[in-house]
């Protein structure tokens, strides 16, 4: 849930440990109540979408890093349309679907923006399993 160094939650920006240093301070929060996304993904005809990637991402940009835990790999959705995004932090998150992108483009804030800018904005509440269930109007 937290991990709170000098007062400062450094889950996702992390810090620095030098030899030596007093680390007496760090409060480790653990929760079992994680979020989740989930739902079906299907184009104009209610087929299942399954070429689509679904991308769920932090509005907060601070977290569009390799280390943020709220930062996560887009997936591909099954045969059947489905798409699952377990352990979730509380926050706000933009949901958007592509039908393929490059995947040395997903740490991009250029990329990412373009992203955000074609998506809708969910704010999933701690322990929050929400089905969030899209449809592709053309392709």
């Amino acid at each position: 849930k937290s991990v709170m160094v000098r007062g400062r939650n450094v889950l996702e920006g992390g810090f620095e440990l030098r030899a030596g240093e007093d680390v007496n301070d760090i409060v480790i929060a653990f929760t079992d109540r994680v979020g989740e996304v989930s739902g079906t993904i299907v184009d104009a005809a209610g087929r299942p979408a399954a070429e689509h990637f679904v991308f769920v991402l932090p509005v907060d940009k601070a977290s569009w890093t390799p280390l943020s835990p709220r930062m996560r790999s887009p997936v591909r959705a099954g045969s059947d349309g489905k798409f699952r995004f377990p352990m979730l932090q509380p926050g706000e998150y933009y949901v958007a679907a592509l039908s393929d992108f490059d995947e040395g483009s997903l740490y991009d804030a250029a990329f990412l923006e373009q992203v955000a800018a074609a998506a809708f904005k969910i704010t999933l509440g701690e322990g929050e399993k929400r089905v969030q269930d899209l449809k592709i109007m053309r392709q």
